[in-house]
């Protein structure tokens, strides 16, 4: 891990520090930053760090090749030194400040609002257009419109209601993203427990409920396979990373979530 940390305090340096990202992220073998400001990018230092195989711009995106596995444990170390970077003396009073007052339980919700809010415009799409076959479905204001085109309103109405069929799956996602975890994997925790399958399994002589817990449950569950997905990133080695962690998160998370996190979230 001393290398990680290494690795992750020179590309700091080399991108300018901390004040000069405007997003920082990673997928299977690459570090990816957005910066504000170019000329502050040192790229002949970032390429030759031990341990940055090469360079590549995609967009507003540079993006830093480190290998598999080792992308994930390389951003941890970058958003951990930037948790703890040194700050100036008014940067310090106004963070201690608004600790201060802050209000009880404002960072929970905060990451809660963080988890429903990118879902609004999918609502107020499926609002309205459950307002349209509402009105269309009414003879006193479009007449005989229903009896007419059934095969549209059918259409409309899955238009409506898809946001629920897979609200389970979009709320997985947001919340593997707000707490640090797999987009994909955050998906997966949610198709499980959403899973028809599950009705067909009995355990400790009760038959398993799809969807049981609803969006409580997912939370709870994607919360848990964020804190493993880390934990298990920080202790394999690179190598084995990219393989088993995905094995040992999905395993580990579902097992508890069907026996435990499921019915707590019901």
């Amino acid at each position: 891990m001393e290398k990680t940390v290494a690795l992750a305090s020179d590309i700091l340096a080399g991108i300018g520090g901390e004040n000069n990202i405007l997003r920082l992220e990673n997928c299977m073998t690459r570090v990816r930053v957005e910066v504000q400001d170019d000329n502050k990018l040192d790229l002949a230092r970032l390429k030759k760090l031990p341990g940055v195989s090469g360079y590549v711009k995609q967009g507003e995106q540079h993006q830093l090749i480190v290998g598999p596995g080792k992308a994930a444990q390389v951003v941890d170390a970058m958003r951990s030194l930037m948790g703890g970077a040194v700050i100036d003396d008014a940067e310090r009073t106004k963070a201690q400040a608004k600790a201060k007052y802050k209000a009880p339980m404002s960072d929970a919700l905060r990451q809660l609002a963080n988890v429903f809010i990118p879902l609004i415009p999918a609502f107020i799409a499926s609002g309205l257009i459950t307002g349209i076959i509402n009105i269309l479905k009414r003879p006193d204001i479009v007449g005989d419109f229903a009896t007419h085109y059934p095969n549209l309103l059918g259409i409309l109405g899955i238009f409506g209601s898809a946001v629920f069929a897979i609200m389970n799956i979009l709320v997985g996602v947001n919340t593997a993203k707000v707490f640090g975890g797999s987009l994909a994997m955050g998906g997966v925790m949610a198709g499980i427990l959403s899973s028809p399958q599950l009705a067909q399994i009995t355990l400790f002589g009760e038959a398993l409920q799809p969807g049981r817990g609803g969006v409580i449950a997912v939370l709870l569950v994607v919360v848990l396979m964020c804190w493993i997905e880390k934990r298990l990133r920080s202790i394999l080695p690179g190598s084995l990373e990219l393989i088993f962690n995905p094995l040992l998160t999905t395993l580990i998370t579902g097992s508890v979530a069907i026996i435990a996190l499921q019915p707590l979230g019901a």
